[in-house]
């Protein structure tokens, strides 16, 4: 496990390299060969663990409508947790409704 993906687990809702909400299915572990220590130029690292690749389903567009999508994946660098981002989402959106019932009250 790499400090990318350490904390994502199979069934996380997270964001990744494709746009939308999506539920990991699979972690898949990469170790070093010959040929990528070689395109990093540290042959040292060949056996070495680097960034896992990360599959999941889409299960929401960007907004939040649901979606069922095929699965994909990508290097664990391009994704993370995405409830920190929910949560704020959801605070901001209450922010919103409290300041528009405000005006919708303070109106003729």
């Amino acid at each position: 496990m790499s400090e990318f993906d350490k904390d994502i687990k199979v069934g996380d809702l997270i964001t990744s390299y494709h746009k939308g909400i999506h539920k990991v299915t699979k972690i898949v572990p990469r170790f070093h060969t010959s040929s990528t220590a070689l395109y990093s130029g540290n042959t040292g690292l060949i056996g070495k663990e680097y960034e896992s690749q990360i599959y999941y389903n889409q299960v929401a567009d960007a907004k939040g409508n649901p979606r069922k999508g095929r699965e994909r994946s990508c290097d664990a660098t391009y994704c993370k947790l995405a409830i920190v981002d929910l949560r704020e989402q959801v605070k901001e959106l209450h922010e919103t409704i409290v300041r528009l019932e405000e005006i919708i009250r303070n109106s003729p």
